[in-house]
């Protein structure tokens, strides 16, 4: 190992994690399976649409975007358009008075945000939010991992250095990570029918340093954490804030400051920005180039955090 230098230390830790990742196969076909799951469950199988809903209508944009819009409401089940109103306030006069249960308002400007309220708008971001999954969660267990089978202590005893066991950790899981995106990306194409207008190699090049990002931050829940239920636990804590301020859900623009400052500390944000851009937008390098520094940064910032707070004894 010490005639190899860095990379010979580096390429022996990811040996001795691609043999732990073989050896618990079950924790490995979770891993793999369920973001898949996911992936059907949310964007295909789950129906939450409603039926024959009285509908009341304001068009204030008034143009052939808008009324196509309109006509896909009426040609529906989903809504009985009812009433159309001149103004806000007769709109919301016919809500209060029971006339319309829900009302629509189609703003001026609706044709030139419609490029961003695609129908494909979901299924980017949540190719986003399942990498970030797989990645934190399949991470989290590995020195809990070590500290349970009570091979730890031989890791010490190596001339291995902080940097390197952090490397070659995340080595076998960012290839992992990878072939998961890109068995969802299939699925995105071919079963969604989203179509990618974009470099889809482009998006992956931004994909690495969030991956890289995710699994270090994995890494330091392993670190800290006693128990693989412990560490799984906290991992599903990191996800929770990406889903619902990183503009996954609900637009970032749309939340109070400080939520927006918040969620712009989150990578999932940027990448989210990115996926979308790509494939929604067709945006290139040029455009989203500020994502790619801003995802390296956070990558290079939390994996140097990683090996400066990987302890080099037993505690």
């Amino acid at each position: 190992m010490t005639r190899d230098g860095w990379a010979g230390r580096t390429a022996a830790v990811a040996r001795k994690e691609v043999l732990h990742i073989l050896r618990d196969p079950t924790t490995l076909f979770f891993a793999l399976f369920i973001p898949i799951v996911e992936l059907v469950l949310l964007g295909y199988a789950i129906d939450t649409n409603v039926r024959h809903v009285r509908t009341a209508v304001l068009d204030q944009a008034k143009t052939q975007e808008s009324r196509s819009l309109l006509r896909a409401f009426e040609t529906t089940d989903d809504f009985d358009v009812v009433a159309r109103a001149e103004d806000e306030p007769s709109l919301t006069r016919m809500l209060v008075s029971g006339r319309a249960r829900i009302g629509i308002r189609i703003p001026e400007d609706y044709s030139r945000r419609l490029l961003a309220r695609s129908p494909n708008f979901f299924i980017p971001g949540l190719m986003v939010v399942l990498v970030q999954l797989m990645s934190v969660m399949l991470t989290a267990s590995t020195i809990v991992r070590e500290k349970e089978n009570g091979t730890l202590e031989q890791l010490y005893m190596t001339p291995v250095r902080s940097g390197e066991i952090v490397l070659g950790k995340v080595a076998p899981y960012t290839v992992m990570a990878f072939a998961e995106l890109g068995g969802i990306a299939f699925l995105m194409r071919f079963l969604f029918a989203v179509p990618i207008r974009g470099s889809f190699g482009t998006l992956l090049l931004m994909v690495l340093p969030f991956i890289l990002a995710m699994q270090g931050l994995g890494l330091l829940i392993s670190v800290r954490a006693q128990s693989r239920d412990a560490a799984m636990q906290m991992a599903m804590g990191t996800v929770i804030p990406s889903i619902f301020l990183s503009g996954y859900v609900f637009p970032l623009d749309s939340m109070p400051v400080p939520f927006q400052w918040v969620g712009r500390a989150i990578p999932t944000t940027w990448l989210i920005e990115c996926s979308r851009g790509v494939i929604l937008r067709g945006a290139g390098w040029a455009e989203l180039w500020p994502n790619a520094a801003v995802l390296g940064g956070m990558a290079a910032a939390v994996l140097a955090l990683t090996a400066f707070r990987f302890p080099r004894r037993v505690v």
